[in-house]
Formats: C-alpha cells, sequence, structure tokens
C-alpha cells in the first residue's frame, strides 16, 4: 500500500512540476513572464523594472505556493506510519523537480529546479532546508556562481537529512533530488570551467536608457 501512495505522489508531483502556473499567469497580466525577459542577472532585473512588484508578485507568488503545497501533498497522502510523512514529502519533492527539469508540456526541457529545490527542502524538513539554503547564500556571495551555490546547497540538504531527518529513506530520496539537480547544471559547470558563465555583479545593467524608446 506503502508503494502505491508513494507511486500516487510522484506521479502527480511529476505532472504539477510540469505547470507553471506563475509564467501564465503574469504573460495573461502583463504580456511577458520572466522567460521573456531571460534567466540572467540582466534578464531578472529587466523583469523588475518593467513588471515592478505586482509583476513579481504573479511570477512567483504562484510558484511558491505550487511548490509547498505539491511538498505537504506527498506528507498528506503517506501520513501513517507518523514516521513516513518526511518520505512522503521527499518523493513529491522529487516528482516536483523531475516535472521541473523534464516537463512533458516543454519537450522535456525545462529549469534548472533551484527554488524548487530550496523551498522544498525547507518543507521537507526545516533543518535540513535552512541548512541547504544558507550554504547557497554563503557559496553564491563568494564565489559569485549560482551553479556553485547550488551545487554547495544540495551537499548541505543531503548532510541537514542525513543528521535531522527522521526516516533513513530520506537521505535516499535527497541524494537523488541532489543527483537530478546537479545532472541538470553540468553544462553550467562546464561553462565555468571555460570561464563561459556570467559571474553575479553589483553592477546594476543600464544599457535599457540608451534604446530610443527610453524616457527619462
Amino acid at each position: 500500500m506503502i508503494s502505491v501512495k508513494l507511486a500516487i505522489i510522484a506521479v502527480a508531483a511529476y505532472f504539477l512540476g510540469c505547470f507553471q502556473p506563475g509564467s501564465i499567469l503574469c504573460l495573461r497580466l502583463f504580456g511577458g513572464n520572466i522567460k521573456t525577459c531571460g534567466r540572467t542577472q540582466r534578464g531578472y532585473e529587466a523583469f523588475v523594472r518593467n513588471y515592478g512588484v505586482k509583476g513579481c508578485l504573479a511570477q512567483f507568488g504562484p510558484d511558491v505556493l505550487k511548490i509547498i503545497l505539491t511538498v505537504l501533498m506527498g506528507g498528506w497522502i503517506l501520513n501513517d506510519p507518523i514516521d513516513i510523512v518526511e518520505v512522503g514529502r521527499g518523493m513529491a519533492l522529487f516528482g516536483l523537480l523531475l516535472g521541473t527539469i523534464f516537463p512533458c508540456t516543454r519537450r522535456f526541457v525545462g529549469g534548472r529546479g533551484v527554488i524548487e529545490f530550496l523551498l522544498g527542502m525547507i518543507v521537507v524538513n526545516s533543518s535540513a532546508g535552512i541548512l541547504s539554503l544558507f550554504v547557497f547564500l554563503v557559496v553564491t556571495y563568494f564565489s559569485k556562481y549560482t551553479t556553485w551555490g547550488i551545487v554547495g546547497a544540495l551537499f548541505g540538504g543531503f548532510l541537514g537529512i542525513a543528521l535531522f531527518g527522521d526516516n533513513p529513506s530520506s537521505v535516499i530520496l535527497a541524494a537523488f533530488c541532489g543527483v537530478l539537480v546537479l545532472f541538470r547544471h553540468i553544462n553550467h559547470i562546464l561553462r565555468i570551467f571555460n570561464h563561459k558563465e556570467q559571474k553575479l555583479s553589483k553592477e546594476r545593467d543600464v544599457s535599457y536608457k540608451f534604446d530610443e524608446d527610453f524616457k527619462y
């Protein structure tokens, strides 16, 4: 019975991962979303500049809610005995990441799963998730690469689950989630070694001010 529930959780979470409510809502309301601006530092700056706080809420609010509810759903379905609730949440996170990174709705080419992993880990196990987020912020700050940040977060999350997890199976699921996200970042890691990956910068992009249609 538990295996059936785990299968249901994985399938449901996968299809929820394929669905991006934030991008759809933002496109409907404002005629654009983060994809049209580009998922780079300049792209995020352009998105905030063009759509403001309302655009950010429309873009990220529904996605954050989806991540939280999807992972919680795993615990709701697999809630007996109580010590396997974390396993249900972990399976939901794995399915969610699989759908985000390899969505069947977009020819199996999706996002990097950074927000999904960081936020999902907090829902699965708050201690492990906070450790993972802390490592991500520290490594990203000093390396200036979000790719190294997420690699550090993967190890931080795995270590956190191993230390604070309620069930040994959670460690295995955390490892699967980590391998999945790491696989998605292989090209970005190679780009860093080839000096082709863009670093984060404190300097804001002002090139848009040279556009002909820009008004001061």
